[in-house]
């Protein structure tokens, strides 16, 4: 090969003779091993700009990081996802075909609160205590991570509840069932 690179597939056999231009076997080069993850429009839109941002690459007992390097030219036509090609070291010791988990690091954005998932109501917004009240908290929702919501920052008053709370509504009287307003209940 004029390449540094590995052997995937072969079909000559030791002794076979071959010929000019016959397809013998598959191999990849060292050099040319990247990862492809798809990313949904709006997670592509907040990541901008993604190329040369870093990721993490984790396959079974291996963990690397990884430079996004180019971002498909179009959507796919099923999914509608974007691709990002990620850039692997040579030494990567990740074969291709592999599956592959990447994160990749997004921009600092100020001014945050991340919540837990349970804390999101049913139609988008947050119940947070003021006074021993509900009081409804609509939600400017930037992103979701394996933490749970981003959010943009308000005013937690005394608490944010966490689980459905059905039957809650604007006013409703409830008390403080834990320190430091670690969750709540409606009063009877």
């Amino acid at each position: 090969m004029p390449f540094a690179g590995k052997v995937t597939e072969t079909t000559a056999e030791v002794g076979q003779m071959l010929t000019r231009n016959q397809p013998f076997g598959q191999a990849f080069a060292f050099d040319a091993l990247e990862a492809v993850t798809p990313v949904a429009q709006d997670e592509l839109a907040r990541l901008e700009p993604v190329v040369g941002r870093g990721a993490t690459v984790r396959a079974p007992g291996v963990e690397l990081e990884a430079t996004v390097e180019r971002v498909s030219a179009e959507l796919d036509a099923r999914t509608r996802f974007a691709k990002l090609y990620l850039a692997l070291p040579q030494d990567a010791g990740i074969a291709p075909g592999t599956f592959v988990d990447v994160t990749v690091e997004g921009p600092l954005v100020e001014d945050t609160f991340v919540l837990p998932e349970a804390t999101e109501q049913a139609g988008g917004h947050v119940w947070r205590v003021v006074d021993s009240r509900l009081q409804r908290q609509d939600l400017s929702v930037l992103g979701r991570s394996s933490e749970g919501l981003v959010v943009r920052a308000f005013d937690p008053g005394e608490g944010v509840v966490i689980g459905a709370a059905p039957g809650g509504r604007e006013g409703l009287s409830v008390r403080v069932a834990g320190p430091g307003g670690t969750g709540t209940r409606a009063s009877t």
